[in-house]
């Protein structure tokens, strides 16, 4: 019998009830990293003795991005995540997998509040700890351009936040294809970021100038493809010319999908959408929506 949860597990708001925490810590400690797992890292949770939700949580968005490549942190009941533990532990039947040697807990660093546009709460020890990452990645790969200027010293001479939300803004509309400019705790954007900084392990880079030196992420509006999206005309031609440029060993296409149909996603686009998503995650919808999966990954593999 698969195992069941009463309330959800990771990041707030979820209750995280102590046994229901240490339920998802059991079926975590019995995957292996290399299917995502937490690989027996984690200790269990007794509250003011032992374990740590923050490092559940980080567990939890290790396993979704291995496996969904997206993560809220949270294991909800009867959720996507749940059932996915359950598939990989056989019911939550395969035992806890020993320590490896050396084997450290998920790494990153995290904020207790929302950094960036309002409602954040923009604590001043989460601010530098953003600028921080982002000041780690290279302006090729979303991170600040010179013409940022000096992030910091907008905060502490200017009380200005404007520079980071940019920064912020330039680094999930390059990522992700849209933005909010807010870097909240366990969500995306941080998680992204631990990432390309290996924890925020990683030094400063040397920011480029922006403009056409960096390659921007194509967005779209509504979703396109198969119903129930809304095919607008004009995002119907970004993902017709993202799926033209990206090579076909990677699931794009030699010739230009189409027509351009408003209202209505043409079998020939949905084909070639459920196509790519086929070659690139074993499964498909046909669809592609603003800052999904789909268009991250068409953004990444895209020639131009």
């Amino acid at each position: 019998m698969a195992v069941t949860i009463s309330a959800a597990v990771g990041s707030k708001p979820a209750p995280n009830q102590v046994t229901d925490v240490n339920k998802i810590i059991g079926l975590l400690n019995a995957i292996p990293d290399s299917q995502g797992g937490a690989h027996g890292s984690l200790d269990f949770f007794i509250p003011g003795m032992g374990g740590s939700i923050s490092d559940v949580t980080d567990a939890i968005i290790f396993f979704q991005n291995f496996n969904f490549g997206t993560a809220d942190g949270r294991v909800d009941p009867g959720g996507r995540t749940l059932q996915h533990l359950n598939a990989k532990t056989n019911s939550g039947t395969k035992p806890p997998l020993p320590k490896k040697p050396g084997k450290q807990k998920p790494a990153g660093v995290s904020i207790s509040g929302s950094v960036g546009k309002q409602p954040a709460a923009n604590q001043a020890n989460d601010l530098f700890k953003v600028v921080k990452l982002l000041r780690s990645v290279p302006t090729n790969q979303g991170g600040p351009t010179t013409e940022m200027g000096e992030l910091e010293a907008a905060i502490v001479l200017h009380n200005s936040l404007g520079p980071l939300i940019d920064a912020i803004t330039r680094f999930q509309n390059f990522n992700f294809g849209k933005a909010d400019g807010r870097v909240d705790p366990g969500g995306k954007t941080l998680t992204l970021l631990n990432q390309k900084t290996n924890g925020g392990t990683k030094p400063p880079a040397i920011p480029t100038p922006g403009g056409k030196t960096a390659k921007q992420a194509k967005t779209i509006v509504q979703a396109v493809g198969a119903s129930p999206a809304m095919n607008l005309p004009n995002d119907q031609h970004v993902i017709m010319n993202l799926l033209h440029s990206v090579p076909e060993s990677e699931g794009g296409t030699k010739q230009p999908v189409g027509p351009i149909m408003p209202g209505m996603g043409d079998n020939g686009l949905i084909a070639a959408i459920a196509h790519f998503q086929t070659k690139q995650f074993g499964k498909s919808d046909g669809r592609v929506d603003p800052g999904g999966i789909t268009l991250a990954r068409l953004n990444e593999k895209s020639r131009g």
